[in-house]
């Protein structure tokens, strides 16, 4: 058995083999997985790499999963032929999968896109999502092969010190680490590096039409504490939304004031606190906490504030109300998510403590009803930001958290909370009264 173990651990240092049958044909269901619909639309370019993504994660299971049989069997070789024919039913099986996914992939965005009011997508996608998750997958597994290789290698070196078991483990160990000091140190820090720069020269750059608002009520005027260039890309987009008192009143057909809205961009000032210190003393400056609704909105990763999220309430109370956002990244939610998970926390608990202590400061009888809301990332960060001890005796009136993501760990509290018989997508939690979770139904 020994010898046997010897002879296949260091002949086998070539670096194009023949594949794994279990990896492909998991590779193929991971893929065909990535193409089910989801709660966001997908553009064909990011849903080809999900794909190519998903494939490679699959044939790295079924590539250890087949490798640990061999490990721990130690089963004969196998006869002539019955590899390859392995090899065509799992290709055959995937295959089809991975075909009957591709076939509908276009039907499952036009139904997301359908119910969120937005165009059909291109009737082409599956070529594009083919043909960039071939090449995503096979540059991943390239670079397992090399993993692959390097293992062998150092296990094929030890064998000669060491029993053939203990030197494929060693080397399995050793390749892990070089594996990730290169990858971690070198290219990681790299990408992450180029993203972040990519990303803030995208919210520092300010188009020759987008202008300063005149009105000094907000953000980025004249008058604001909020200069224009530190808002950011889209804190300045949010500034200069066309939602006023005579668009309201077209549609309410009720006299309507101006909604307020505060924003402090990442630029603004050099810290969490500051920031928060500086959105205080914005609202202050605009008269916020005379409104009868005060809003404390945490934005999604890029400092974006859904319009969804905002619009409505500036209509439902007919421009009665001030709303209030702090950029903390100028990432996408997941990238902020991976980079800085805590650094969004940090500054959604700052500019709440600041915006709470002020409010509850003020006579209970005259002070405006205080709103939490988030979405995505948003909702994380915005649940995390309160201190729920500190809020006995004087608790604000609400919150809507939307699309809370799977690091959400209130939603994940309140799923396991929920009432028997409840479904963990939409969470009964007695009657309603305190905690309510929201479908599309």
């Amino acid at each position: 058995m020994l010898r046997h173990l010897r002879y296949r651990t260091s002949r086998d240092l070539s670096l194009f083999g023949q594949p794994s049958a279990l990896g492909l044909f998991l590779g193929a269901l991971c893929f065909a997985a990535s193409l089910t619909p989801s709660m966001i639309p997908r553009a064909g370019l990011m849903q080809g790499v999900l794909g190519g993504v998903c494939f490679a994660a699959g044939y790295v299971i079924g590539y250890g999963i087949a490798t640990l049989w061999v490990w721990m069997i130690e089963p004969p070789p196998p006869a002539p032929g019955i590899r390859q024919r392995r090899l065509a039913l799992a290709a055959g099986a995937g295959g089809l999968a991975g075909a009957w996914a591709l076939t509908r992939v276009t039907g499952w965005q036009n139904d997301i896109h359908a119910a969120m009011s937005i165009a059909p997508v291109e009737s082409a996608r599956p070529f594009t999502i083919l043909a960039v998750a071939m090449l995503v997958a096979v540059a991943l597994i390239f670079v397992g092969r090399l993993f692959r290789r390097l293992w062998r290698v150092i296990a094929a070196q030890l064998e000669g010190v060491l029993p053939p078991r203990v030197a494929e483990t060693a080397g399995i160990a050793l390749a892990l680490l070089l594996f990730w000091s290169v990858g971690n140190d070198v290219v990681l820090g790299r990408l992450l590096a180029g993203l972040d720069e990519t990303y803030s020269r995208l919210d520092r750059l300010i188009p020759a039409e987008q202008a300063a608002p005149a009105d000094p009520s907000k953000p980025g005027s004249a008058a604001s504490l909020t200069h224009w260039e530190g808002l950011g890309a889209e804190g300045r987009q949010w500034a200069l939304d066309p939602t006023d008192a005579a668009a309201i009143s077209a549609v309410t057909g009720r006299p309507a004031i101006e909604p307020l809205r505060i924003y402090v961009g990442l630029n603004n000032a050099d810290d969490p606190s500051a920031r928060a210190d500086l959105a205080l003393a914005e609202a202050i400056r605009v008269g916020a906490f005379d409104r009868a609704t005060l809003v404390v909105a945490t934005p999604t990763g890029t400092g974006w504030m859904d319009p969804a999220g905002t619009r409505p309430l500036e209509y439902l109370t007919n421009g009665d109300v001030a709303t209030i956002g702090v950029q903390y990244s100028y990432l996408p939610s997941w990238l902020s998510l991976f980079l800085q998970p805590e650094y969004g926390a940090e500054t959604a608990r700052a500019v709440f403590a600041r915006i709470y202590a002020h409010w509850r400061s003020l006579p209970e009888a005259s002070r405006p009803r205080l709103y939490l809301f988030g979405l995505s990332l948003g909702a994380r960060n915005g649940e995390l930001a309160v201190n729920w001890p500190e809020l006995a005796g004087a608790s604000f009136d609400g919150a809507l958290w939307a699309g809370p993501p799977f690091a959400a760990t209130g939603w994940q509290r309140m799923r396991a909370a929920r009432d028997p018989g409840s479904n963990a997508w939409a969470p009964e939690i007695g009657d309603g009264a305190v905690i309510r979770a929201m479908t599309q139904a």
